[in-house]
């Protein structure tokens, strides 16, 4: 399962499929421990091949501390990067002042040359800290901030005695950065769709818990077949000698629960009297018809 997992990264790029084939995947939950894996196979073979290895050598993750002989550095450096140089490269960073900066711990030399160490602060760091006397919260909330409403959300909740904090459902790098390309709608599962009769007005309403492009090569496989009752679609060109304009097909809603889009179909189905559809889907309670009216002819 694991070599599966590992030689079957694809992914989309720009509507084309591709299979990763060096390196692995980002995000996947098994990257981490499969790159630890290699990480101490790495230095095993780097340590024990080395003509002057370090004294000392302490790695985490992806960061190693090492002391070894000023006149073996660039000697080791390049036996580490000789070994892989195709996966991967190693930079370093020596000591000043007889002190380093490794991770959030500063490394010191002492004149005896044994070490010492101390907590890492960046020279951003401030040392404040909250000396207020006023009352704790009871709670904290983090809630979406919308212009105008949160401030008074927040003037109420503080009576209460409440932390509120507020964070923006619209970012810059939300907008920006985007590492993976977006699947395309017809490629998603759930969706609740329209097909266009070609020849008349009338459209087919339709939902499917797998993808679109899917689901609509079944209704052209059933019209080209003439299985009429498996598909509305079908049964419409056959008894009425029209064409669909496939081309047009619509993506309406968006929805992988299953009772929850058998609800939006229906809904779509009301709102669209001039379908085609079989039945009008699922039961509504009659008191969404005065909606149903509005919603149509708003449409129409």
């Amino acid at each position: 399962m694991l070599e599966f997992c590992l030689n079957n990264a694809y992914f989309m790029f720009e509507e084309d499929l591709y299979l990763q084939t060096d390196g692995l995947t980002m995000g996947s939950p098994i990257s981490p421990p499969v790159a630890d894996l290699f990480m101490e196979s790495f230095e095993q073979e780097a340590l024990l091949t080395a003509p002057n290895p370090p004294r000392i050598w302490k790695r985490y993750v992806d960061d190693t501390f090492c002391v070894i002989e000023r006149e073996h550095l660039a000697s080791f450096l390049t036996h580490l990067n000789n070994l892989r140089k195709d996966v991967i490269k190693f930079t370093y960073e020596e000591e000043t002042n007889d002190q380093l900066a490794f991770l959030d711990i500063l490394v010191k030399r002492k004149p005896d040359l044994s070490l010492d160490t101390a907590v890492y602060r960046k020279k951003t760091h401030t040392d404040q800290t909250d000396t207020t006397d006023e009352p704790r919260p009871n709670a904290t909330v983090i809630l979406p901030y919308v212009a105008g409403t949160s401030e008074a959300i927040r003037k109420v909740l503080r009576k209460k005695n409440l932390c509120v904090y507020f964070k923006t459902t619209n970012t810059l790098k939300q907008q920006l950065v985007q590492p993976k390309d977006p699947i395309p709608k017809d490629l998603q599962p759930g969706a609740i769709y329209s097909i266009p009769c070609g020849s008349c007005d009338q459209v087919y309403i339709g939902e499917t818990g797998r993808t679109l492009k899917k689901r609509t090569s079944e209704h052209q496989r059933d019209t080209n077949s003439g299985n009429t009752q498996k598909s509305a679609v079908a049964e419409h060109v056959w008894q009425n000698q029209h064409d669909i304009d496939g081309d047009n097909t619509k993506i309406l809603d968006m929805n992988t629960k299953w009772s929850e889009r058998k609800f939006m179909e229906a809904w779509h189905i009301h709102s669209t009297p001039d379908n085609f559809n079989r039945d009008k889907g699922v039961d509504i309670p009659p008191e969404w018809n005065r909606l149903f009216k509005r919603t149509s002819d708003q449409v129409n």
